[in-house]
């Protein structure tokens, strides 16, 4: 028997202004942003496979009638190894059929993504007889544009993400886990002196419920929410992007043979602006996962996810839009 915990993480998105020497569109910072945001989401949901038995359980029977034969067989689970350091590396490259998030005139790209992530998360132990799990590390993104030359020039739009991140996970009663954390968020340039143009902070918090479906199958629902506090150049106007998030969520993840996974999930997200009280953005993305766990280090995978947006702003300020992203990963996670 397998068990398919998802883990979600707190979710973190800007949009700005860029001030920079290389000429962008004003539409390509909330495209970026968006992007990383979604890349985020997208991981959040990919699964673990954790064995489920507990030492001295009833092992099943290898044939029928095995336990009149011998007797039952009780299993012998090697003590959890403790660990205090996760290390992680993540490579992926992807296709975005509309990198500045415009209604008309979409533009395509390839997209390279290098993600390097260090943090303390020791192995989870038990509060009030349940189990607790806190992190607080670093996490870098490098994004590069353009690589496949599907539009010109696009590498000039490269940018840098740095984020500070810490965050809880308790499972207060069986199938349910609530998170809770705040990460602080930076976007440099991709110029020569990676220059910040964007900083956040966010606090979150999470509430997921699990339903399984046999033993390899499972449901999760969750909401999520994120408060953002910006800070973007130039001024006057460096608060103009505080605002709220409120996101559900729904996936099944279903272990169609050992060490490989297949997910598709919906997310629906409302997003509040607060300078401007009037304005709320509706997301709407679909998507899918099949991912291939080669061992419990490593792991590669294959998506694509489809995202609309309808937002009752002005067509200058927040255009309505669709875009389709869709690529292969390839992950490593290691503990000390």
């Amino acid at each position: 028997m397998k068990k398919l915990p998802l883990y979600f993480s707190l979710i973190v998105a800007a949009a700005g202004s860029i001030e920079a020497e290389t000429p962008r569109p004003a539409s390509f910072t909330e495209g970026a942003v968006r992007q990383a945001q979604s890349v985020r989401q997208r991981q959040a949901l990919a699964p673990k496979l954790n064995e489920s038995y507990s030492d001295g359980e009833v092992a099943p029977e290898l044939y029928p009638g095995e336990s009149a034969d011998v007797g039952p067989q009780l299993l012998v689970i090697p003590k959890v190894k403790r660990t205090l350091l996760e290390a992680s590396a993540d490579v992926q490259y992807f296709y975005t059929s509309n990198i500045f998030l415009a209604e008309k005139a979409a533009v395509d790209t390839g997209v390279l993504l290098t993600t390097l992530q260090v943090a303390i998360a020791p192995t989870p132990f038990e509060v009030a007889g349940k189990e607790l799990a806190l992190r607080l590390g670093y996490r870098h993104q490098r994004y590069n544009y353009g690589l496949d030359n599907s539009r010109n020039g696009l590498n000039n739009f490269d940018f840098d993400d740095g984020t500070v991140f810490a965050n809880a996970r308790y499972a207060f009663a069986p199938n349910w886990n609530v998170f809770v954390g705040v990460d602080y968020n930076r976007l440099l340039s991709g110029l020569e002196n990676l220059n910040e143009f964007y900083t956040e902070l966010v606090p979150g918090w999470a509430l997921e419920r699990q339903f399984a479906f046999g033993e390899n199958s499972m449901l999760s629902v969750a909401y999520i929410g994120a408060e953002h506090i910006t800070h973007a150049d130039p001024a006057p106007t460096t608060d103009v992007n505080d605002r709220l998030d409120s996101i559900f969520s729904l996936s099944w993840s279903w272990q169609f043979r050992p060490g490989f996974v297949f997910q598709p999930y919906y997310r629906f997200q409302q997003t509040h602006y607060w300078a401007n009280s009037t304005r709320n953005d509706l997301f709407h993305t679909v998507g899918a996962t099949i991912s291939w766990v080669i061992t419990d280090w490593a792991s590669v995978r294959t998506f694509a996810s489809w995202e609309n947006r309808n937002s009752n702003a002005s067509a200058g300020q927040a255009p309505d839009y669709q875009k389709l992203d869709g690529g292969l990963g390839l992950s490593v996670v290691l503990h000390f």
